[in-house]
């Protein structure tokens, strides 16, 4: 298995907070938030070794954005904390294979979606909006897996 080792902290820092803003911006564009970015770079960064200031940084910027989006902060935690375990395991016990992660975002978003947008804010969902959300998220993650920082 090839070793990934992690980003310098100057570019995992601003590459986190620059996507951080797209993620707001596609939501001034889309009027729901259709493309997470942040949250697609965060559980690929798990498959690399990941220091515990990193986790706390971009778990604040992903609990940041429900504050600003609907005066909540920090919903995003619900599923962002399991996630985190289940990443941090898979890149132990699991071979060096991608698709696992994109599963990990899959279930990260169904969450978003359905525990935390329906169940708990009340808004309304679609099939359509989960399955355009889902799609769209998996091609950025997909996007971002092919450039190797290594």
């Amino acid at each position: 298995m090839k070793y990934k080792k992690p980003l310098s902290p100057l570019i995992f820092y601003s590459i986190a907070s620059v996507l951080f803003f797209i993620d707001l911006g596609s939501f001034s564009i889309f009027e729901k938030p259709l493309i997470y970015s942040l949250l697609c770079f965060y559980i690929l960064q798990l498959a690399r070794p990941m220091s515990l200031p990193r986790i706390i940084y971009s778990c604040l910027l992903l609990s940041l954005s429900p504050l600003i989006l609907y005066g909540r902060f920090g919903l995003g935690l619900i599923y962002l904390i399991p996630a985190t375990v289940i990443g941090i395991k898979m890149r132990h016990a699991l071979y060096d294979s991608a698709w696992p992660y994109y599963v990990l975002l899959a279930s990260c978003l169904l969450a978003q979606i359905c525990l935390v947008e329906y169940s708990i804010l009340s808004l309304p969902i679609s099939a359509s909006y989960t399955i355009s959300t889902i799609t769209a998220n998996i091609l950025v993650i997909w996007i971002m897996s092919l450039k190797s920082y290594n």
